[in-house]
């Protein structure tokens, strides 16, 4: 394989659980121009999420074969949009980003503590 090409490398959210509170995986495969996988354990990636609840930057780490991943939750239901780069936070965008995502439309944001209360639209 030949070097990372930001523009041909892939992100995409793993089964996403679609909804608040459940976990979700966000990966990021790296391929050369050709398409073929760049097996790099030490790229520098950069992931920032902003959506309903601001997730920030997320750490993705070495999987295999040119994978990497990060665990993440959303405590709120909505639209968050995806944010990632090859290089650095001033690299270049990895194909597919940035890109938005809905994570469990029609739940409203469940507050925890002492009295708390979960929202839900029917319709």
């Amino acid at each position: 394989p030949g070097e990372v090409d930001p523009t041909n490398s892939a992100v995409e959210v793993v089964n996403p659980g679609y909804c608040a509170e459940v976990a979700n995986t966000l990966r990021v495969t790296l391929r050369d121009a050709a398409g073929c996988v760049v097996d790099d354990a030490n790229a520098d990636l950069w992931v920032s999420v902003s959506g309903p609840h601001v997730l920030g930057k997320l750490s993705l780490s070495y999987v295999a074969d040119g994978q990497y991943e990060v665990p993440f939750t959303v405590d709120a239901a909505g639209t968050y949009e995806f944010d990632v780069r090859y290089g650095g936070k001033e690299g270049l965008a990895v194909t597919g980003a940035p890109f938005c995502h809905e994570f469990c439309p029609g739940y409203s944001l469940r507050f925890d503590g002492w009295g708390s209360a979960e929202f839900y639209e029917e319709n």
